[in-house]
């Protein structure tokens, strides 16, 4: 079920619908050229994390707003109770990138947390926007592969 990766780690799984990648995309755009960001809601088990809900959020980062996002807090919190109401979990967290392709920046690097799946939506390109899922592993960048369902 996992692809292997160079160095022996196991390729993760993200399921992610399309519907969800349009609704990503659509709040990227209303909110270029700054980056949007939010938060992703719903299970993960072994090698395979499934995003069942995606709850935008505000980007309060005041310096760079449009090459930097920082999710409010509060937003982040709001999001957690969501998904602890209804069996769910927070999985991982979603930001675009107006200018730059779907790859995780130094800055992602320097603000990621083990253990989430991060979604990077590029609108560098006029079409089709570009979507990538990355995971934090021992310090380095993997990308998950997205399927839209199983």
């Amino acid at each position: 079920m996992t692809t292997p990766l160079r160095g022996g780690r196991a390729r993760r799984i993200h399921v992610l619908p399309e519907e969800l990648i349009s609704e990503m995309s659509e709040v990227a755009r209303r909110e270029a050229p700054l980056e949007a960001c939010g938060v992703l809601l719903g299970d993960s088990s072994g090698s395979r994390i499934r995003t069942v809900e995606q709850m935008a959020g505000r980007n309060i980062e005041s310096e760079w707003p449009h090459e930097r996002y920082r999710l409010a807090p509060e937003d982040f919190l709001a999001a957690e109770r969501s998904a602890r109401c209804r069996g769910l979990e927070v999985v991982g967290f979603w930001h675009s990138h107006p200018r730059a392709p779907a790859r995780p920046s130094a800055r992602d690097r320097e603000t990621a947390w083990e253990g989430y799946s991060y979604v990077i939506v590029s609108l560098a390109r006029e079409a089709p926007v570009e979507v990538k899922s990355w995971r934090l592993s021992e310090g380095a960048f993997c990308e998950e592969e997205i399927q839209s369902a199983l």
